[in-house]
């Protein structure tokens, strides 16, 4: 026992000393031991590691073990077994104090995967086809019947002369993860939400405008009396004329939301309609489809356009389906029944997942546990 004890006391000098140093040694090493030793091979890595690791005194230490092993001689033979786990919790405090504890550490453990806040991300696709990413600055581009401006995060249409007569179809996709900006020919502004599009023609026709969203989109839209903007989803349209508002509907929920912040609006569901005013939200059952209308602070459901998480009294599964698409990760619920408790949180959209997860602990009522890019919630 004290020779296996002394062998993993020199091996982990070895590993120590040979990821220090500029010519590394992993004779003796298994195949998986290399692996771990070359991913941990960069400058950053062993720059840390020289500041952090103490010069290992394997002499000293070992003397240390004797001392230990001298006061227990007498130790009666039924604690022989307790005796030896005593030593190995010896063994593992002095590989912490010399520093090698790290290495060892390190090279059994996988560092999760650093998860990032979505960031300005789009792709352009023109009649179904032509797919452009929309990651370039200060880049034009020229159209049938209209020409864009792409800055970082934002695309700019505009209106030219142009003889050709075709009219082409632009879908925006935002992916999982990112958000986007787009001023449309018209004038009106839109702000994209992860995992959503939207869908419109290149020149709108004389009477309306059409825009079909998927997903999450807010929207401000330029007064035209004679063109009415209709946003329309898989379950409503929502016509108006001017106004500020916000339509939430992926096919994955049971619901579609549409928000008013200023002005009217009119949704039509099927056979049903129904008007709109400030401060007022309609939540429609995809399945049934039924709706309610209730009196909100709209500036809650559109906080996300303005860099912020805002939720009040909103069930578990919609607060971790937002930082899904967010963040793009996976949830998981060991525990079906706390989908459905009620949180309030106000957090910067732009946060790090663990501070936002940990806030989220302080109320005693969640644990969260993060493995790559999946999010286990237990109470």
């Amino acid at each position: 026992m004290v020779k296996k004890i002394e062998n993993k006391i020199k091996k982990a000098d070895a590993y120590a000393k040979s990821i220090l140093n500029s010519k590394q040694d992993d004779s003796g090493m298994s195949a998986l031991e290399k692996e771990a030793l070359s991913a941990l091979n960069d400058g950053s890595y062993k720059a840390w590691r020289e500041k952090s690791i103490k010069v290992y005194n394997q002499e000293e230490n070992w003397k240390r073990v004797e001392a230990q092993i001298k006061g227990r001689r007498n130790t009666p033979v039924y604690r022989t077994m307790q005796f030896w786990q005593s030593i190995a919790a010896v063994f593992v405090i002095f590989i912490l104090a010399g520093g090698a504890y790290f290495i060892f550490n390190d090279l059994i453990t996988t560092k999760p995967e650093l998860i990032q806040p979505g960031t300005s991300l789009a792709y352009l696709e023109v009649n179904g086809d032509e797919r452009i990413a929309l990651a370039q600055k200060d880049t034009v581009l020229q159209f049938s019947k209209t020409k864009a401006m792409v800055n970082s995060g934002k695309i700019t249409y505009s209106l030219y002369d142009s003889e050709l007569s075709r009219n082409e179809y632009h879908k925006i996709n935002v992916p999982r993860n990112g958000e986007y900006y787009v001023v449309l020919p018209d004038g009106t502004k839109a702000w994209v939400n992860s995992a959503s599009s939207i869908g419109f023609y290149s020149q709108f026709s004389a009477n309306k405008r059409i825009i079909e969203l998927q997903g999450e989109a807010y929207f401000e839209v330029e007064k035209d009396s004679l063109r009415p903007f209709i946003v329309r989803t898989t379950n409503m349209d929502v016509r108006v004329l001017g106004t500020h508002f916000n339509v939430k509907a992926y096919a994955d929920e049971d619901y579609t939301y549409t928000t008013l912040s200023e002005g009217k609006v009119q949704l039509t569901m099927g056979e049903k309609r129904a008007n709109m005013i400030p401060n007022q939200q309609i939540v429609l059952d995809n399945l049934t489809g039924k709706y309610e209308a209730k009196q909100v602070d709209a500036s809650i459901y559109t906080a996300w356009k303005d860099g912020k998480f805002i939720f009040r009294d909103e069930p578990l599964e919609n607060i971790m389906s937002c930082l899904s698409r967010w963040y793009d990760i996976e949830v998981f619920y060991p525990n079906q029944d706390i989908k459905k408790e009620l949180f309030s949180m106000r957090v910067n959209r732009y946060e790090d997942i663990d501070a936002l997860l940990k806030k989220m602990e302080k109320t005693g009522a969640l644990r969260f546990t993060l493995s790559k890019k999946a999010v286990v919630v237990e109470r």
